[in-house]
Order: structure tokens, then C-alpha cells, then sequence
């Protein structure tokens, strides 16, 4: 975990793992050739893989769609649910 900078004790801090963490996918990326999501979710899930899997192929869909740009809400409204 050194060179990421942290340490075992400050890993369970969110901040600090937040950063130890994007500085380690940065890095993976980096090192791809022809990188892209699937790509690097499919390392997230195991190194040893050199094929993108089935999670890899989903952390790409799930970025190409982009559900977190979306308005959760105006898609309730015009499905027309009421709630209970």
C-alpha cells in the first residue's frame, strides 16, 4: 500500500481510500493499451484476466448509459406511478 500512500491503519479512512483508490485506477489505466471500461472493470474484479468478463462488459454498459445523468424522477413521473 505504500505507493499508493497509505498506510493499513489509514486505509479505513474513506478520504484517504477514496484517493488511494482513484490514483490506482488511474494508474491501471494508464497501463492499458487501447484502455476502456470494461477493460479496466475486468481487472478490478482479477488481475490475472486477459479477457474483459461479463463484469467488465457490465461496468461498460453501466457507463455508456449513464444512469447517474439522468432524472430519476421525471422517469417516475411519466411512468405514471402514484406511490402506495
Amino acid at each position: 500500500m505504500g505507493g499508493l500512500g497509505i498506510d493499513k491503519k489509514s486505509a479505513y479512512d474513506p478520504e484517504t481510500n477514496i484517493r488511494a483508490a482513484t490514483k490506482l485506477i488511474g494508474r491501471t489505466w494508464d497501463r492499458l493499451v487501447d484502455p476502456t471500461i470494461a477493460k479496466l472493470a475486468t481487472l478490478y474484479q482479477g488481475l490475472g484476466k486477459d479477457k474483459v468478463s461479463d463484469y467488465g462488459a457490465y461496468g461498460q454498459r453501466v457507463y455508456d448509459e449513464r444512469p447517474w445523468e439522468k432524472d430519476f424522477f421525471e422517469d417516475v413521473r411519466r411512468s405514471g406511478c402514484r406511490g402506495r
